[in-house]
């Protein structure tokens, strides 16, 4: 704990801050103006009535250690797998080079061909890796659709990879607790309730 100035916020507090922005699709400034006022989402967030909420600057300084934390664990996947518009030879490369299984959809044009020069991608499409990562794939694109219509995924919120990223990894948290509260409690999020006006109405 510092010695000096304020008492630092549980981190807690601060990541269901960050879920909230991300879950109706708003800033950290906007969440900071809005936490403070509907009870339900203070409760939510953890804070007493009288408590001020974390002003927008410290819930950019928690999102950049959060993706920091993700950085030093190394979380990763044995099995990558994309669309088409992923099948590049340089990208198949780099993940045998890494060590990791490549799904990304091969190009009709990879395969249709039956001579010497196709038939190392004929084999790829054929393998144990590349059959169980697009059995998979299309779970991940449901979540991508689902994402980018109802929690802010298919724009930019922030300049540059890095801080994308961050909203990225935001918003698969949000998918994540959606999918838990739905596991645990038979509870299913109705399209559309995302929106900030059905909270406080």
């Amino acid at each position: 704990m510092a010695e000096e100035g304020r008492p630092p916020y549980p981190p807690v507090v601060l990541l269901k801050m960050l879920v909230v922005a991300s879950w109706y699709h708003l800033s950290e400034r906007q969440v900071e103006e809005i936490t403070p006022y509907p009870l339900a989402i203070k409760e939510f967030v953890g804070l007493a009535v009288d408590e001020l909420a974390p002003d927008h600057s410290t819930l950019s300084v928690c999102k950049r250690r959060l993706l920091a934390h993700d950085e030093e664990i190394g979380v990763g996947a044995t099995i990558y797998a994309g669309d088409k518009a992923y099948d590049d030879t340089d990208l198949h490369d780099r993940l045998w080079a890494a060590g990791k299984g490549s799904a990304l959809r091969l190009k009709e044009d990879r395969t249709r061909v039956s001579n010497d020069h196709h038939a190392f991608w004929r084999q790829m499409a054929a393998s144990a890796a590349y059959r169980a990562g697009q059995a998979e794939r299309f779970k991940v694109e449901r979540k991508y659709g689902e994402a980018k219509r109802w929690h802010g995924l298919g724009r930019c919120r922030y300049l540059g990879l890095w801080r994308y990223g961050i909203q990225a990894y935001l918003t698969a948290l949000v998918l994540n607790l959606k999918r838990i509260v739905a596991l645990l409690r038979g509870v299913r999020f109705r399209a559309g309730s995302r929106r900030w006006q059905r909270v406080v109405a």
